[in-house]
């Protein structure tokens, strides 16, 4: 194989910006509880710059494993995509090319990295879809590349966005290369903790397409939910004895998951305090209104880095945490929180509104 080559830098291929490159110093935290380190410091307010933000098109650009693209087979990277070298050499060792399908209609590329967690499809790949219709596409008509692997609840949160299963080409990821005439990639919105301004308008378009579809009217107010996840493997630990004294604090114990799609995006309307371990769960707030407390539990590590605050300086939410330490030297291993940090955090979100 020869070098990587930036998408930019492939042949009949163009940029439809819709803004430029920004930095922003992020906000600091609405409030803060536990061990926040200098490390950690530096993460959260060294991430301010946001790339430019549209679409790439490109023609006849081959994708497989997912999202791996090639012209002429030259690896393509797309920065602004989140597509990076290291993410593209990863899939170059799984690469296989028995099988071509060729396709002539246009096909957007709206998964990457990251593409079986929940939480990367609320933040980042179902937010392109707001990106295609403001470069000018028709999101009703085009096609929608889609692992074979990408677990079961993405064609369902493509459906409640109305991207219907007949909108979707799965691509094998075991043995297939998709041969495409036009190839669109849309970009992200954030850096890793800060996000640009467009992502409200992205949020609300979304909102305006789920709503279009199912009724997720709020049916009351004010309700203060603490989010479990039993596979969560960022886990604290004695999370039930944690459980016991959120519920003492008035929070509901919620396991989203458990619900339909609909209904989860209905409880971000219900929901005026938001609380639990950093992941997926609390990303859910993408769905919730101005005005949202988010309390985000988390260990001592960099990652997972701080997208929770980014987009919640963007909507109009008040993110603060609550920080324990890791039980290991794996950072996405679980960690410990102190009791009085927690009860400190209880006690003070109590009063937000």
């Amino acid at each position: 194989m020869s070098d990587f080559l930036s998408f930019r830098d492939v042949p009949d291929t163009e940029f439809l910006k819709i803004s430029d490159s920004s930095y922003v110093l992020p906000e600091p935290p609405r409030f803060i509880f536990g061990p926040m380190s200098s490390d950690l410091t530096e993460c959260y307010f060294g991430h301010g710059s946001v790339g430019e933000i549209g679409c790439h098109v490109g023609r006849e650009i081959q994708v497989s494993n997912g999202y791996l693209m090639m012209r002429n087979d030259i690896p393509i990277t797309c920065a602004n995509s989140n597509i990076h070298d290291a993410y593209v050499a990863t899939l170059l060792d799984k690469y296989t090319a028995d099988k071509i399908t060729t396709l002539s209609e246009p096909h957007a590329l709206i998964a990457g990295p990251g593409y079986n967690i929940f939480g990367h499809w609320l933040v980042e790949h179902l937010p392109k879809i707001w990106l295609l219709e403001r470069a000018g596409f028709d999101v009703d008509r085009i096609k929608y590349i889609i692992p074979s692997d990408a677990p079961s609840f993405v064609p369902n949160l493509l459906a409640l966005v109305g991207i219907s299963e007949h909108m979707i080409t799965r691509n094998d990821v075991a043995n297939e290369v998709l041969k495409l005439e036009t190839l669109i990639v849309p970009s992200i919105m954030h850096d890793g903790v800060r996000f640009s301004p467009l992502f409200r308008d992205a949020a609300n378009y979304l909102m305006s397409r789920i709503r279009a579809r199912f009724d997720v009217s709020p049916r009351q107010r004010g309700r203060r939910i603490f989010i479990v996840r039993p596979n969560h493997i960022r886990a604290v630990s004695d999370r039930e004895k944690w459980h016991t004294l959120a519920k003492d604090h008035g929070f509901e114990l919620v396991s989203p998951e458990l619900m339909p799609l609909a209904e989860q995006v209905r409880l971000m309307g219900e929901t005026s305090h938001l609380a639990g371990e950093y992941g997926s769960g609390l990303h859910l707030s993408v769905f919730s209104p101005p005005g949202l407390v988010v309390t985000a539990i988390r260990g001592s590590g960099r990652h997972p880095a701080f997208l929770q605050s980014g987009m919640g300086d963007v909507l109009g939410h008040k993110t603060g945490y609550l920080f324990g330490t890791n039980n290991t030297s794996d950072l996405s291993s679980g960690f410990s929180i102190n009791e009085k940090d927690l009860m400190a955090c209880l006690r003070v979100i109590r009063r937000l509104v």
